[in-house]
């Protein structure tokens, strides 16, 4: 897939660089050079089609660079005045676009006043120079959605010649029927898919029948292709169709034909549709396809990805960045003089709440989330959360709740999940009747913090290396003995005195040891009551000093199997997506 695309004196942009990542949604403010990237994007697209074909030519000395082989691009399609692509109208200079491929592939693009051409590098640098070559260096497809428009009312058979020549350029709505049915003669796959795809994700809709005119007909008497649509029980010839349901139409077709590309780049589709379609949009592709490459200014579409695939274009600055979180997004949003509310966005769609002990403790569940259900394609990130850091904080949990079940009469969830800390079990029982009240579904873990959950004996022994996993088992036992038995004692005795204030030092020590000895029988009891975090500090410690070995969360994640994790935390996961 894509990893970055590189401009030199190319229209806006001087020497910028922007990253891609499997999802991102580049937004900016108006002629800030998103309409420049998609550009880009389409030039790149074009450059991977050509590059199957035979007829490579040494790159032309106007271009400066020697013993290089290209091919000539045919910009026809793409409607791209070259005259006006160099940097600040700029005469006599190269402008320059580079494609960068995740696998190491690199197309750069050399473009003049009048014409362009692509040189290809395969996976060790060199120069491609021929069709065959370029076939065998597996460069990834990259599809674009052509600029399309309503569909002509009738539409007659066009040569094939004249289907292919069209395809994925501006002619693309006018072809609309001749496409569909040049691919259904060839592969009729595609063709049902279109069907299926379409009839799942607008209700009412049902594609008819794809009618081809008959044969021993001659010039303009041939009769028109017909497509015939049902919408809400009503039946009609798609040209007659609303322009909400042709472009829908258009876009989905788009993404059945599509289907054999790594990467799929969508130029604001938000213009065309319903808000309920955007989000339908973005589930869509990113099920589809392994990068989704989408350019809108769309709340919708933002609400549907992770703040880290946000990606701000500014033609002033060398390298553009992803957004870090959610707070970064709202800011580009208002930035771009949105007035919408993201998080509230969210909540509405979903219907849904959820607070926090942090905003970390999310992203590790994430992770868990998309090791156990690889062939899931949602994020937890997408939920609407907000951080309530402690325990302490509840009543500003409890407060939203009424407020949502008030005002909403129940139809959103408000879901709370907590570190269980050191706080005694009847204070966490009082806390969660608190919570009934307010309609808050209030859960506590049941070991310490979340961390805890990623110190599995079985998954460390694997990554330490050790062979002898009894002996590994010892090591650490002894290795928390030593590190936190008292430390769990101090802990509790201090959560203890401040819930009970009348308490002396005395009696509050001697109740937490107490607690502490009756969960300190089994390795399995200690990793459940000790800090979780500052267990894999040590641990982390440990292993590289050791045994020369990173153990980190996502070492952890990536070592384990579903199997490997408590019951409670996929319980948990399915709990808060429910």
């Amino acid at each position: 897939m894509l990893e970055k695309i590189q401009f030199i004196n190319y229209k806006c942009f001087e020497d910028a660089t922007i990253p891609l990542r499997e999802i991102t949604i580049a937004v900016g403010k108006n002629n800030a050079g998103k309409s420049t990237m998609i550009e880009g994007l389409r030039l790149i697209a074009l450059a991977i089609k050509s590059g199957k074909k035979h007829n490579y030519k040494d790159l032309p000395p106007i271009f400066q660079q020697r013993n290089k082989k290209s091919k000539k691009l045919n910009l026809d399609s793409l409607k791209i005045d070259l005259r006006t692509v160099s940097h600040f109208y700029k005469e006599d200079i190269i402008s320059k676009i580079i494609g960068y491929f995740n696998d190491k592939n690199k197309i750069e693009i050399y473009i003049s006043d009048d014409v362009a051409y692509a040189c290809y590098y395969d996976k060790s640098g060199r120069n491609i120079k021929s069709a065959n070559k370029f076939l065998v260096s597996s460069f990834s497809r990259v599809e674009i959605l052509p600029q399309i428009g309503l569909i002509k009312e009738e539409e007659r058979q066009l040569a094939g010649s004249t289907i292919v020549n069209g395809r994925d350029t501006y002619l693309s709505s006018r072809h609309f029927r001749n496409e569909i049915l040049d691919e259904k003669t060839k592969d009729i796959t595609v063709y049902e898919e279109f069907c299926q795809l379409a009839e799942q994700t607008w209700q009412g809709l049902k594609v008819k029948e794809l009618i081809a005119p008959s044969r021993g007909f001659i010039g303009d008497s041939t009769p028109p292709i017909q497509l015939m649509i049902e919408a809400d029980r009503f039946t009609s010839e798609i040209g007659y169709m609303g322009s909400g349901l042709q472009m829908w139409l258009q876009i989905i077709w788009f993404i059945c034909k599509s289907a054999e590309s790594e990467t799929v780049i969508l130029d604001e589709p938000d213009v065309y549709m319903h808000p309920d379609l955007q989000r339908s949009l973005v589930k869509i592709v990113k099920n589809r396809f392994k990068q989704v490459i989408i350019a809108s200014h769309s709340v919708e579409i933002l609400s549907e990805v992770n703040p880290e695939n946000v990606l701000m274009i500014d033609k002033s600055k060398q390298t553009m960045k992803f957004s870090s979180d959610i707070i970064s997004v709202q800011n580009t949003l208002e930035d771009l003089g949105s007035s919408q509310n993201i998080t509230l966005l969210r909540i509405a769609n979903s219907k849904k709440c959820i607070f926090v002990e942090n905003s970390s403790d999310l992203k590790i569940l994430n992770k868990i989330y998309e090791k156990c259900y690889p062939e899931n394609n949602d994020s937890l990130l997408t939920l609407p959360f907000v951080e309530l850091k402690g325990a302490s904080n509840l009543p500003q949990a409890f407060g939203l709740s009424k407020l949502f079940a008030g005002e909403t009469k129940g139809s959103i969830q408000v879901k709370c999940i907590l570190d269980r800390d050191y706080f005694p079990q009847t204070w966490l029982d009082k806390k969660i009747f608190e919570a009934k009240d307010a309609d808050l579904n209030l859960k506590f873990w049941n070991k310490k913090e979340i961390e805890n959950y990623f110190l599995i004996p079985k998954v460390l022994f694997a990554i330490s290396g050790m062979e002898n996993e009894i002996i590994f088992y010892q090591y650490l036992d002894k290795k928390i003995d030593e590190n936190f038995k008292d430390e769990v004692a101090d802990s509790l005795s201090t959560k203890l005195k401040e819930l009970n204030s009348k308490w002396d030092i005395v009696k509050a020590n001697s109740e937490a040891r107490k607690i502490r000895d009756k969960s300190w029988n089994t390795l399995e009891e200690k990793l459940s009551i000790i800090g979780g975090k500052k267990a894999l500090t040590m641990i982390r410690a440990w292993f590289q000093s050791e045994f020369k070995r990173s153990c980190s969360i996502d070492d952890i994640i990536k070592n384990a199997q579903k199997e490997d994790f408590d019951k409670e935390i996929i319980e948990m996961i399915e709990w808060l997506r429910e």
